[in-house]
């Protein structure tokens, strides 16, 4: 292995660590059990059967995949951003 290679690994590695961490920080109250349904779409949002009294928990479907593109769009932007500060073409 390179140097560059190993260099790019471990970017990746600890790219992951974070997202990890992030996402453990955000979902403390995340609890998964048996026959527990999938999040399903109702009246044009995305809704989950909360696990207390039954209660749903909703987003509406535009906002969902308007968050996702600005996620991917943020990540490309940081992506491209160390690409140019590294100097590659």
């Amino acid at each position: 292995m390179t140097g560059s290679i190993k260099q790019k690994a471990l970017i990746l590695l600890g790219m992951v660590m974070v997202f990890t961490m992030i996402t453990a920080a955000n979902l403390p109250r995340l609890e998964f059990q048996p026959g527990m349904p999938l999040p399903s779409l109702q009246h044009g949002k995305l809704a989950v059967e909360s696990t207390k009294e039954g209660m749903f928990v909703s987003i509406s479907a535009t906002k969902f995949i308007l968050v996702l593109i600005a996620l991917v769009f943020t990540g490309t932007t940081l992506y491209s951003s160390y690409q140019l500060l590294r100097g590659a073409d």
